[in-house]
């Protein structure tokens, strides 16, 4: 299993995440949001301006996987 990086302390005080999903590749971060409804907003927006996108807000937990030898 590959570990993932620790959170940064910015990345901690914004856990709401968007997400760009595309069907041949892993997803992107667009944007780290504080609030729910921050996140919630800054969709809409992108909603409006890129309608046929994939978008998802999720909330980072930043729980990191330990790596064991059955991995």
């Amino acid at each position: 299993m590959k570990k993932s990086k620790p959170k940064s302390y910015a990345q901690q005080l914004s856990p709401w995440c968007l997400l760009r999903l595309f069907p041949d590749r892993k997803p992107i971060i667009v944007g780290r949001f504080r609030s729910y409804n921050d996140a919630e907003g800054y969709l809409k927006t992108l909603r409006g301006l890129i309608p046929n996108a994939s978008d998802k807000i999720i909330f980072d937990l930043g729980v990191q996987r330990q790596s064991t030898s059955e991995d």
